[in-house]
């Protein structure tokens, strides 16, 4: 009785460090957007005269899909493991 118990205790703090995980992995997520979004307007605002600045902004832009499709992914990873 006292192992069922155990395992139980057990099992039930493994979900709640995952769940953890998945809260910080979507957290991440938020910043990372928040960031980009940020980043853009800022390189945009701060344009001159040269026609390749509008470019440079898509450079943040991908950089920080990457990082948001790699916390994605890996959130998805710990979801699949919740279940």
């Amino acid at each position: 009785m006292e192992n069922k118990e155990s395992l139980k205790e057990y099992m039930l703090k493994e979900i709640e460090i995952i769940q953890d995980i998945i809260k910080r992995m979507a957290f991440n997520s938020l910043m990372i957007k928040g960031w980009a979004i940020t980043l853009v307007v800022v390189s945009l605002l701060l344009k001159g005269t040269d026609k390749y600045q509008i470019w440079i902004a898509f450079i943040p832009l991908l950089v920080f899909w990457f990082l948001d499709a790699y916390f994605l992914w890996q959130e998805r990873l710990y979801r699949e493991l919740y279940d």
